[in-house]
């Protein structure tokens, strides 16, 4: 299974980058792996794999391009000769992590079997929190920042000693930013070196806060700081 490694600027970006941005339904990614002796059946598996998940799957949106997937799905062809289980799906989703080897009586089971998977794990929100925080973390340790983030109530703190105003607005630049901060039940994200830089995002409004106020918040972030002129709101297109 091959695995990306990124910077954490880019990680970081890419943990936000999940769903869509009108109904908010998972993008899936359709790829599949084989050999020339099994290239035909292959061609005719991948075909019906793609019209399972037309059919079968309506919860979710085939991707036409990885990088705007929150989930791939892989049919590998493992066997020759051998119809019954030749081959088999694997589910991995926006971080990387393989959810799952899916294996059925036929392509059409190991579809609805991964749509199945990918909906549960899309819903599950405690688990979502999880897997972004691990993701943020884990580019701090590769990067060898001295950071960490954190989730309190329904706020998302990120310290990080590189924290200011353009690292900031390249993580609030990715199109799909809020929608995977709403998957995560996250009101506001605050971005800090827990010092002078301090910075917020109010999810629902859209309403950014450049001189957030760490003190009066208590590191809670339940209301941003409206403190006048000495903080400078604006609100994202």
């Amino acid at each position: 299974m091959k695995r990306y490694t990124i910077g954490f600027m880019l990680l970081l970006a890419t943990t936000f980058a999940a769903g869509q941005s009108t109904d908010e339904l998972p993008y899936v990614y359709l790829t599949s792996q084989s050999n020339h002796k099994t290239s035909g059946a292959a061609s005719d598996q991948s075909a019906e794999m793609t019209k399972g998940f037309a059919d079968d799957c309506p919860n979710v949106r085939l991707a036409e391009v990885q990088s705007d997937a929150d989930y791939n799905v892989d049919l590998r062809h493992i066997k020759v000769g051998m119809p019954a289980r030749d081959h088999q799906v694997v589910v991995t989703d926006t971080w990387g992590t393989e959810l799952k080897t899916v294996e059925g009586n036929s392509v059409r089971d190991e579809v609805k079997n991964a749509c199945a998977l990918i909906m549960a794990d899309w819903s599950d929100q405690a688990l979502t929190r999880k897997k972004y925080l691990d993701a943020i973390n884990a580019g701090f340790r590769k990067d060898g920042v001295a950071g960490s983030a954190e989730i309190v109530g329904d706020n998302l703190i990120v310290h990080s000693e590189r924290a200011d105003r353009m690292r900031f607005r390249m993580l609030l630049a990715n199109y799909k930013t809020s929608l995977l901060q709403k998957r995560a039940g996250i009101a506001t994200f605050i971005y800090t070196n827990d010092a002078k830089q301090n910075f917020a995002y109010d999810v629902k409004s859209g309403q950014v806060n450049e001189n957030y106020d760490m003190k009066a918040s208590g590191k809670s972030a339940d209301t941003p700081s409206k403190s006048g002129a000495t903080a400078e709101h604006t609100t994202l297109p």
